[in-house]
């Protein structure tokens, strides 16, 4: 990189820092539209190297269709380079992608993401309640007294319901003893298990 020395010798000191700062600024402009264009240039290749290994596995597929599914093992081995070739493109061209958008998501200033979460927390205000009507017909705003409420309602709900036990069987003389009981609390081995 050659800069102007010219430039310095003539300037005084506070005009050579300009001087730099617009030479820089000019360099760095460049490189950045090489940077695109090398960008551009790499997604056309990729995308044209993608094109041409799909038309060559169909080929390669085609004639091993035609020959009943054999295919000698030197096309057999092209056919596998072909496929990994393609898996390698394909994952080439999805950072490409990836990377692309994240650029643009950067300089949108992230637009989509403030979109989505403003309708989160929309959403999560539209699903929170904030008051309750009283059985006496006002209305509660606090937190506490409308779980409060909630609470009340659902033990009231739920001590109305009664249940009749007639006609049931009886299952006093069907419990287990204490035998049982332990046997069915220990420990068993894996011979045990295979045994039975």
């Amino acid at each position: 990189m050659k800069l102007p020395l010219v430039l310095f010798q003539e300037l005084g000191e506070g005009m050579m820092v300009v001087v730099l700062l617009k030479f820089f600024k000019k360099k760095i402009k460049r490189s950045l539209r090489n940077l695109f264009f090398w960008s551009k240039n790499k997604l056309k290749e990729l995308s044209d190297l993608k094109s041409k290994l799909q038309a060559d596995i169909v080929l390669l597929q085609e004639e091993g269709s035609i020959a009943d599914g054999d295919l000698n093992p030197e096309k057999l081995l092209l056919l596998r380079k072909f496929g990994h070739e393609l898996n390698v493109t394909l994952a080439r061209l999805a950072s490409w992608w990836r990377q692309h958008f994240k650029t643009l998501w950067i300089e949108d200033d992230d637009q989509n993401s403030q979109f989505f979460h403003s309708y989160v927390s929309a959403r999560r205000n539209g699903n929170q309640i904030n008051q309750i009507n009283l059985p006496n017909g006002d209305l509660e705003n606090d937190p506490e007294g409308i779980q409060s409420e909630f609470l009340k309602y659902f033990q009231n709900k739920w001590r109305t319901c009664s249940c009749s036990l007639q006609n049931w069987p009886s299952f006093a003389n069907s419990q287990l003893n204490d035998d049982m009981k332990k046997m069915l609390k220990a420990y068993f081995t894996r011979e045990e298990l295979c045994n039975t």
